[in-house]
C-alpha cells in the first residue's frame, strides 16, 4: 500500500474482503483521506469492489494490472494513479533519465556518422584508385600506337574525366614537361615518376608538388612508374 501525504491514497488490492477504512466512514468523494499510515489496511479482490462501496468509501477510481487492482482516492481536480505500479509508486520517467537516455542516443548517432563518412572516403578512394589505373592503361596503349607519350590527357579521351571529389585528373609527361599537372616528389625528395605523373588532388582540392606537404596529403598518386597507386600519406 502507498499513500500521498495529504491530498491523495493509492491503494494496492490483492486478496481479502473489503473493509471500509477507518476513518472513512463520514468522508465523502472528493474529501482529503489525511491518515497514518497504518490506519488504512485495506486488502480485497479486484471483482468485489462494488460501485456502491466505491461512493461509500470516496475511492474514485479503479483498474486491473496484471492480477491486483490499484484504488485511487483523490480530491477535486487531483488525477488519480491510473498506470501499473512497482514497488513504489506509479512507473515513470524521471528527468535525469530522460537526459541519459537523450546523451547515449547523440553518442550512438555521432558514431554511426563518424563510421558512416569514413566509408564514404574509402570508398572514393578506392574509385580514384580504379579511374588511375584505367588512365595509365590507356597511356600505355596510346604510347604503344604512337611510340611516344600524349601530351595531355584529351589525346586519350580522358580530359574530361573528374575524380570522386568532383576535380579533373592532373597528368604531367616528364619527357615533354606537357600536361595539365606537374612534376611531384616523394617526402625525401626524389621523383615519384620518370615516366609521366598521374594523380587526383583529392579531398581537398589542392596539391603540392613534394608528398611531404600537409596539402599533398590526401592526393591519390601514381608512382614507381605504376607500382604503387594509392593515399599520397601512405608511400
Amino acid at each position: 500500500m502507498s499513500i500521498g501525504l495529504t491530498h491523495r491514497i493509492v491503494l494496492s488490492v490483492q486478496s481479502e474482503p473489503f473493509k471500509n477504512p477507518a476513518g472513512w466512514q463520514d468522508r465523502g468523494p472528493g474529501k482529503v483521506v489525511d491518515q497514518p499510515l497504518t490506519s488504512l489496511p485495506v486488502r480485497l479482490p479486484c471483482g468485489t469492489f462494488s460501485e456502491a462501496a466505491r461512493r461509500e468509501s470516496g475511492v474514485d477510481g479503479i483498474s486491473g494490472t496484471e492480477g491486483r487492482c490499484v484504488l485511487a482516492k483523490s480530491d477535486a481536480g487531483m488525477k488519480s494513479c491510473r498506470v501499473p505500479q512497482g514497488e513504489g509508486g506509479c512507473l515513470g520517467i524521471t528527468l535525469v533519465e530522460a537526459m541519459v537516455i537523450l546523451v547515449i542516443v547523440l553518442m550512438l548517432a555521432g558514431i554511426g556518422i563518424v563510421a558512416s563518412s569514413k566509408f564514404r572516403d574509402n570508398a572514393k578512394r578506392a574509385r580514384a584508385v580504379t579511374d588511375i589505373r584505367a588512365i595509365e592503361h590507356d597511356i600505355y596503349i596510346f604510347e604503344g600506337f604512337a611510340a611516344k607519350l600524349p601530351d595531355d590527357l584529351n589525346q586519350v579521351g580522358k580530359d574530361l574525366l573528374l575524380d570522386p571529389w568532383g576535380n579533373p585528373y592532373q597528368y604531367y609527361n616528364i619527357r615533354t614537361g606537357r600536361g595539365n599537372g606537374q612534376k611531384r616528389f616523394s617526402k625525401l625528395g626524389n621523383q615519384l615518376n620518370t615516366d609521366f605523373d598521374l594523380y587526383s588532388v583529392g579531398r581537398d582540392g589542392i596539391t603540392a608538388p613534394g608528398l611531404d606537404k600537409q596539402e599533398s596529403s590526401d592526393d591519390i598518386v601514381r608512382a614507381n612508374n605504376g607500382e604503387f597507386t594509392g593515399l599520397a600519406s601512405e608511400f
